[in-house]
């Protein structure tokens, strides 16, 4: 807050201590989730922990944990053959070493192990939120509006799910994350030692998860205007460039090159489509699966895996952003209404935070490179998401895990809208009705991740 500016305050308190109390009570509220919920909550892949036997390569996330652990050496096998190998390793090899120290040597129980695992994700979740408080800032957003923005970051309910999933879906989410607020400081300083960290940062989320590939086309463009913009490290940019290049590509290739000398194994290929309810061919056409949902695409709110209802991109990415695959018990009557509550609340606050930026963005049309970046980045990752989903043609590759990131731009094209609608009464009315919102879906989430895990 610049020098002066007087602080605004919420019931008497500025909003300097209401940031800080949502982050913290955030912070604890994902972390009980984690001791509490079911470690199935992940809903397909998850695997198991074996007690005896576990030398053996066995399928699952828990299984290829259990070979690093064991073992200690990447595989020896081509990883075609065992579900979950095929995916990069820098997860569960960080997984291997926790559950080495804690199972192995302290002797706790699998289970005290496995939330404790979780606990881990809490804390990638939270160091990916702090990174969007970061862009919050760096956008310049303050007072009211940057109060609802952290609101939404902290309790959004596909946060809590990712928490719950033992996999890399956290771990790749906050390296994507900071690795976009890294380019964002380089942006600003244009130093070499930042470039190095950014290029580090990437590496680190591709040898996590591939989908990290979809904020290239952001940092491209970051690269692109600073080499235009004229100033006076221009000419040291290039050589800078290169470094990103080198250092990135040599981690992003360290996994796929392995595979490929050793086994074969083309570059960057996904995990295989396993089970026949994964697959979508000819269960639907492609204007079916990119089309605004048919009304039953959210009868079940949980994976029922049928290909026939589950098949439209959007439906499966909102549900996967509200209730994952398993999270909140739906065995109740207030289970399912508060868990359609969160899903129906989501979908509006993000059609009106569109609603908003696209105002934001008529009023005040892209002139900054910020605001360039915004825009171009959520596009980007959003047509690439789609790609993704209809060249692999399955049901698990619909899901808001892979782009938790996703949301982060519209949230701060409406924080953005919040800023400047003092102005207009429309727009005010607009914030107005986001605010509040906002507040309503932030104490139903707590509540019914807090009561129905």
């Amino acid at each position: 807050m610049a020098a002066g500016q007087r602080s605004k305050r919420i019931l008497g308190v500025p909003d300097e201590f209401w940031i800080a109390f949502v982050i913290m009570i955030g912070i604890f509220l994902k972390l009980i989730y984690a001791i509490n919920a079911d470690p199935s909550v992940a809903g397909y892949g998850l695997g198991q922990w074996l007690e005896s036997g576990g030398e053996e390569p066995h399928s699952g996330t828990l299984g290829v944990i259990q070979y690093y652990c064991t073992h200690r050496f990447l595989p020896d096998f081509d990883p075609r053959l065992v579900s979950g190998f095929v995916n990069p390793p820098l997860y569960s090899l960080i997984s291997a070493v926790f559950m080495g120290i804690t199972h192995g040597l302290l002797g706790w129980s699998t289970e005290v192990c496995l939330h404790l695992l979780m606990c881990l994700n809490a804390f990638y979740v939270t160091a990916a939120s702090f990174g969007g408080i970061r862009l919050l800032f760096r956008y310049g957003i303050r007072g009211r509006a940057l109060t609802v923005g952290i609101l939404v970051l902290t309790f959004f309910p596909g946060m809590y799910n990712l928490t719950a999933v033992i996999g890399p879906e956290a771990l790749a989410f906050m390296l994507t994350m900071l690795t976009v607020t890294s380019a964002f400081d380089w942006f600003e300083t244009r130093k070499k030692t930042q470039m190095t960290g950014t290029a580090v940062l990437f590496g680190l989320a591709m040898m996590t998860g591939y989908q990290a590939v979809m904020i290239l086309p952001l940092l491209g463009l970051i690269f692109y205007t600073a080499l235009r913009d004229g100033r006076r490290y221009r000419a040291a940019l290039p050589d800078q460039l290169k470094r990103f290049g080198l250092i990135s590509g040599t981690m992003s290739l360290l996994w796929p090159v392995y595979n490929l000398i050793r086994f074969g194994l083309p570059p960057f290929s996904p995990e295989p489509v396993r089970e026949a309810w994964q697959s979508l061919e000819g269960s639907c056409s492609l204007l079916q699966r990119v089309l605004f949902p048919p009304g039953g695409a959210f009868d079940s709110l949980h994976l029922i895996r049928n290909p026939q209802t589950e098949y439209n991109i959007w439906a499966q990415t909102f549900k996967t952003a509200a209730v994952d695959y398993q999270a909140v018990d739906l065995s109740s009557g207030p289970g399912r209404f508060f868990a359609g509550l969160i899903l129906g609340l989501s979908i509006a606050l993000c059609l009106l935070w569109h609603l908003m930026w696209i105002r934001e963005m008529i009023r005040n049309p892209v002139r900054q490179p910020l605001r360039l970046f915004l825009a171009a980045g959520y596009l980007s990752m959003l047509f690439l998401y789609l790609v993704w989903c209809l060249a692999r043609d399955s049901i698990t590759a619909m899901t808001f895990r892979l782009i938790p990131g996703i949301f982060f731009f519209p949230l701060i094209g409406m924080s953005l809208g919040g800023e400047g609608a003092s102005g207009d009464l429309f727009h005010r009315i607009l914030f107005r009705i986001s605010s509040w919102g906002a507040l309503i879906f932030a104490a139903v989430t707590a509540f019914t991740f807090g009561f129905f895990p």
